[in-house]
């Protein structure tokens, strides 16, 4: 829903990194107690997953039905970007400077395009928020986390590929070769695959049929990157045969494409192969309470209990953390009113 409010000059000071992926925006108070409802004051432009972002705030609320109530919040994307997958969350600190045990509230979104909102027309009672988080000078703080599910910037790191040293070790090995040239009562070890790659005469020798030269073959490289499902089999073996650059490859693709239905199942396996950085990510993403209903009537749910009990008691708990009195209503999206080069 778009507003035909003005932004004001005043009200948000600063707004500075405080750790991956986190930004902490102060809020002087005093300068904007008195603006009126529908109004808003918006951040400066902040990095975040490779897109760069503001928070909206409407400190009396974002609509005249709810009579200045409720102090209203959002995430706009404020990059030339589209189809923008993240989980973000607001988190208010309390007046000893430590982040509210209450006062959190998590979603997932897409945001389909530059300067879209989307967030809490009712994020806190304006009368709890001056009891609880409006300090002495008359500031209050916003800590705001945002986690970009297609980021480039995956924290899972593939290394270089060290297959040469493979090759290397592989022709230095006597004891596995399977071909050896007498040369004048001189031994040499060899290995016929090599042998047959490097020279169409020695491919012709030792095998006794050679395939046409039109013939086609499947790639199944591009199904396995292109399905999920597959993907997760692979680092299953992976880890098996103690693959780790290719299990890393299978975790960094299963980083970029969680959603409601593979969630459960990829933090399965994240857990008994040992994927720290995934797992953290499917938690947050199944602590979302909207997702998590969806994610509990999956098949991937059923064995996520069955395999890894500890892991939704885990989930539970951090939603049970979660303020639930200021989850997103149906008219949770709005427009933004502002343009990118309004900030304060």
């Amino acid at each position: 829903m778009a507003s035909t409010a003005r932004n004001h000059d005043a009200g948000i000071t600063k707004v500075s990194k405080v750790g991956s992926g986190s930004h902490r925006c102060e809020i002087d108070f005093s300068q904007v107690e008195k603006i009126e409802i529908g109004r808003y004051i918006t951040s400066p432009t902040f990095p975040a997953g490779g897109h760069e972002w503001s928070i909206t705030c409407y400190p009396l609320g974002n609509k005249e039905s709810a009579n200045g109530t409720y102090l209203s919040l959002f995430l706009d994307l404020r990059s030339d970007s589209k189809d923008v997958s993240v989980i973000f969350d607001f988190n208010l600190l309390d007046k000893d400077g430590g982040p509210s045990a209450t006062q959190l509230n998590r979603t997932s979104h897409v945001f389909e395009k530059s300067g879209y909102g989307w967030g809490w027309p009712q994020f806190i009672r304006v009368k709890d928020l001056k009891e609880s988080y409006v300090v002495h000078d008359h500031f209050f703080v916003v800590v705001c986390t945002i986690t970009v599910l297609n980021a480039s910037s995956c924290p899972v790191t593939v290394p270089p590929s060290n297959l040469h040293l493979h090759f290397g070790k592989l022709l230095e090995d006597k004891e596995n070769a399977d071909v050896t040239f007498d040369v004048e009562g001189e031994l040499f070890h060899a290995h016929r695959l090599v042998l047959a790659t490097r020279s169409p005469v020695f491919k012709a020798e030792l095998y006794d049929s050679l395939p046409d030269e039109d013939e086609d073959f499947d790639d199944d490289s591009s199904l396995i990157t292109d399905n999920i499902l597959m993907t997760q089999h692979l680092l299953v073996a992976a880890d098996r045969y103690a693959l780790d650059r290719l299990k890393l490859m299978c975790e960094a693709k299963l980083y970029k494409n969680i959603t409601v239905d593979t969630v459960a199942t990829t933090l399965a396996i994240a857990e008994q192969h040992n994927c720290s950085q995934l797992k953290d990510l499917c938690v947050e993403y199944a602590t979302v309470s909207e997702n998590y209903t969806k994610i509990a009537s999956t098949d991937g749910y059923d064995h996520l209990k069955l395999s890894c009990p500890v892991i939704i008691e885990e989930i539970q708990h951090k939603i049970n953390q979660i303020s639930i009195e200021s989850v997103p209503s149906e008219e949770l999206g709005i427009e933004s009113p502002h343009r990118p080069d309004e900030s304060l």
